[in-house]
Formats: C-alpha cells, sequence, structure tokens
C-alpha cells in the first residue's frame, strides 16, 4: 500500500514540475506575444 501512494506522490510531485515550467512558459509566450502585438501591429505593419 505505501509502495503505491509513494509511486503516486512520486507522479505527482513530476508532473507539478513539468506543469510549472509549462504555465511559464506559456505565460512567457503570452507576454513576448502581446509585446509584438502591441509594437508590430500598433505600427500597422498587419498586412492581410
Amino acid at each position: 500500500m505505501w509502495g503505491e501512494n509513494l509511486e503516486l506522490l512520486g507522479f505527482l510531485v513530476v508532473a507539478g514540475g513539468y506543469l510549472k515550467k509549462y504555465l511559464g512558459v506559456l505565460s512567457l509566450l503570452g507576454v513576448s506575444c502581446k509585446n509584438l502585438i502591441q509594437t508590430g501591429f500598433g505600427r500597422g505593419r498587419l498586412k492581410g
């Protein structure tokens, strides 16, 4: 029983670490995309 719980705990820790990394990358991408949109599209570089 303890073995299964430890495996589950380890899995949750690893999954949590990956989730944090993923969310960090997503937020970085979101910020850079937002900046690109504000600077690029704001100056009228968007041409269909």
